[in-house]
Parts: C-alpha cells; sequence; structure tokens
C-alpha cells in the first residue's frame, strides 16, 4: 500500500513540474517582448513622456527609443550607459545633456532634430562624433568639442541655423563634409593646425 502512495506522489509531482513548465512559456514570451521593445523604440512618439528612470541593467539606449519625445526636456543619462544608438533621441524635446564618461560609442543621428537643444556636454571618452549628431538642432548656439576628438562624421551641425560659434579639437585632422551646411550665424570657428582638408 505504502508503494501505491509513493507511486502516486510520484506521478503528481511529475505533474506539477510539468505544469509548471509549461505556465513558464507566458513568462518568457513576455520577457522577450519586453527586450524587443526596448531595442526598437519603447517610447517612440510618447509626446507626454516627462521624466524617465532607467533600470541599471540596462546599459545601453537603443535606436529611436526616444524618438519624438517632446515633452522629455531634461533626461539624466545615468552612469551604467555605455551607449546610445542611432537617433535615440530624434526630435525629442530635450533642452541640454550631461553625457557621462561610461557612455563609450554613440551613434548617428542621436540629437538629430532636436529643436530645443542648447547644451551638450559629449563624454572625454568619445574620440569621434557621428554623423548627423545635432542635424536641424536649430537651437543649438555654441559647441565645445573637447580634446580628445579625432574626426567629425559628415553633417553633424547641418541645419543648425542658430549656431554662431564652434571650437575644434586640435587632434582633429579633417573637416568633414557639410559639417556647417546651413549654419547661417557661424561667425567664429578655430581651424586647428593639422587640418588637412
Amino acid at each position: 500500500m505504502k508503494a501505491i502512495y509513493l507511486f502516486i506522489t510520484i506521478l503528481n509531482l511529475r505533474g506539477i513540474t510539468e505544469s509548471a513548465s509549461i505556465l513558464a512559456y507566458p513568462v518568457y514570451l513576455f520577457v522577450f517582448a519586453l527586450f524587443l521593445l526596448i531595442g526598437t523604440g519603447i517610447f517612440k512618439s510618447c509626446t507626454k513622456l516627462a521624466s524617465v528612470t532607467l533600470s541599471t541593467s540596462i546599459s545601453i539606449i537603443s535606436e529611436n527609443t526616444f524618438e519624438n519625445c517632446i515633452s522629455l526636456i531634461s533626461f539624466e543619462i545615468p552612469n551604467h550607459i555605455t551607449s546610445i544608438n542611432n537617433n535615440a533621441f530624434y526630435g525629442s524635446g530635450l533642452t541640454s545633456v550631461i553625457i557621462p564618461n561610461t557612455v563609450k560609442s554613440m551613434g548617428t543621428g542621436v540629437f538629430k532634430s532636436c529643436s530645443k537643444l542648447e547644451k551638450v556636454d559629449l563624454p572625454t571618452t568619445l574620440t569621434t562624433i557621428p554623423s548627423k549628431m545635432f542635424e536641424n538642432c536649430i537651437s543649438l548656439k555654441e559647441f565645445i568639442i573637447h580634446e580628445n576628438i579625432e574626426s567629425i562624421g559628415e553633417g553633424i551641425f547641418s541645419g543648425c541655423t542658430q549656431l554662431t560659434k564652434v571650437v575644434l579639437s586640435n587632434k582633429m585632422t579633417t573637416i568633414s563634409k557639410s559639417m556647417f551646411n546651413g549654419c547661417v550665424l557661424l561667425k567664429k570657428f578655430n581651424i586647428p593646425n593639422h587640418i588637412q582638408n
């Protein structure tokens, strides 16, 4: 009789573990969907989004994450972020940004068309500013490119109609194509000694 109870107990326990694994699939699907959303612009076009706090488990701000979040006026990029991908803040309402030195890479057009952006402090860990980083940032008035920057992508200030002053890094050897295209108020920028073309 004890053997029968033991046998039934084992069958019941086996059934519990099988049931638990079946119930786990929706949880796995939810977690996968969450990562997919974060990777493809989870807050894209959330026009009422005014503030957000990123989990410490997130180290990358993915493409288009805050695209067209026009109510996002200020955002403190946390120290656990190491990379900011293409168009992450495209068309957002940011007015100023401080990027920590933990950020080692940035994609193209990260702040493109941020029409209210006036001030940006790039991390000193960057050696390259990618293409179209500040394209059409019509409120940007001056910009200092820190000394670690060696190269700049095409059109980074293109369409910055209020830009009046740019200080270039002495390590730069070239001025990129269409760097100042449409910068009608630009009156002053230094040309480093090492500029070849």
